[in-house]
């Protein structure tokens, strides 16, 4: 771990044995330690009336931030008595040392002891990026940190930044693209943290695949194949490379519905791959194989999937909000009535029955009587066939022959 760029005093400990790993150089000039005391156990720094408060908050230190106060001795044996950050990362801890505790309003220290492998970087309202942390010159910048003015959202951030309000924006920026919160700290300038998105969104998926029996895949549709998707263990089941699958899945084109592929029994079978589009925009899908025999495992399947994506719709309130924008067209083609498009929004959102009744303050019946209306309006059958119309519309059932 490297520590970040800070004012304070700062070191990060080794977790296993609390072991000082490294220091900077504000913990040089405060404490008056040199290089030298690096192998040294931190708490033999720590004034003993306050040993166990130390030992107690370095046992329980997690990957939120941990505040506590307590004091350390410098090179003479002098105590000074600091406000810590204890923040856990991989096998260590970092410890920032304050002489007064930790304000609100002290955004940029909050960002950087909070997201030490995010990036995180301060914007003035000319466009000019003023600090970033490490992350952020790797990620974002290559390396050096220059003017924002050549993003080509400019001026559309320009016309938010001018409200004075917190926001958060999706964004391509260096080598992220996502979710980017932006939050007026002093004087004009703007502390913007990276959130999450489409790499976080692949990895989700990906960790959700990888136990299932059946043949599924995380795709982005955005690269080549294999380089731009991963497949769980189910593929072993089918002869043939799963990146020549997934190519033929990939190329599907308009009216076929199903793959005929031999499985390394011998048999040949026939599958019905089903998309599981996270949004358009994001242009990343999860793929299921399933053959059309295993009814059972299809519905299984599907609640697990919807679930898994549900949960992560639910992690910012944000995605909701766009997830339910860009639809007025799809309104517009099937002629939703005001009712009908709040019932899409809510099913989107992956609220249930029971829920999308508390929302619109009407009967859990009248909820049922709506999804039915809609269905037939719709020619679907079940949630996930709307979402697919929605997202990823194809057309309809074309069972095979032979």
């Amino acid at each position: 771990m490297n520590i970040p760029s800070t004012l304070f005093s700062a070191c990060v400990i080794e977790q296993e044995n609390f072991v000082l790993k490294e220091i900077n150089e504000t913990f040089s000039v405060v404490l008056g330690y040199d290089q030298s005391i690096i192998g040294q156990e931190y708490l033999a720094l720590v004034v003993s009336e306050e040993f166990s408060v130390a030992l107690q908050a370095l046992d329980s230190v997690s990957q939120t931030p941990l505040y506590v106060a307590f004091s350390l001795l410098d090179k003479e044996g002098q105590p000074h008595r600091f406000f810590h950050t204890l923040v856990q990362e991989g096998e260590s801890i970092l410890d920032v040392m304050m002489p007064v505790p930790l304000q609100e309003d002290q955004r940029w220290e909050h960002a950087i002891l909070k997201h030490l492998t995010k990036p995180v970087f301060c914007l003035s309202e000319e466009g000019v990026i003023s600090c970033a942390n490490e992350s952020a010159k790797q990620h974002l910048f290559d390396g050096v940190p220059q003017s924002f003015l050549s993003h080509p959202l400019w001026g559309f951030l320009q016309s938010r930044l001018a409200t004075g309000k917190s926001f958060s924006e999706w964004l391509s920026i260096g080598q992220k693209e996502g979710f980017f919160f932006f939050h007026p700290v002093e004087n004009g300038h703007w502390l913007v943290e990276y959130q999450w998105g489409r790499e976080e969104i692949f990895q989700r998926l990906s960790d959700i695949i990888l136990d299932w029996e059946f043949p599924a895949a995380v795709m982005d549709l955005r690269q080549e194949i294999p380089k731009g998707s991963l497949w769980n263990g189910g593929f072993s089941s089918l002869d043939g490379a799963p990146d020549e699958i997934l190519s033929r899945i990939k190329g599907l084109q308009k009216g076929e519905k199903y793959l005929s592929i031999p499985r390394k029994n011998g048999q040949l079978s026939y599958y019905r791959p089903l998309f599981f589009p996270f949004h358009p925009r994001v242009e990343i899908v999860l793929v299921v194989l399933l053959e059309e025999t295993e009814h059972v495992r299809k519905t299984f399947m599907v609640e697990r999937v919807q679930q898994s994506l549900s949960e992560m719709i639910r992690l910012s309130e944000e995605i909701q909000q766009r997830l339910s924008g860009g639809l007025e067209s799809f309104f517009e083609q099937y002629q939703l009535s005001e009712r009908e498009r709040k019932l899409v929004k809510l099913i989107q959102q992956g609220l249930s029955n029971e829920e999308i009744a508390s929302a619109l303050y009407v009967s859990v019946d009248t909820v049922k009587k709506g999804i039915s209306q809609l269905y037939r309006k719709l020619e679907v059958n079940s949630r996930l066939e709307l979402l697919q119309k929605i997202f990823f519309p194809f057309p309809k059932k074309i069972p095979p022959k032979g």
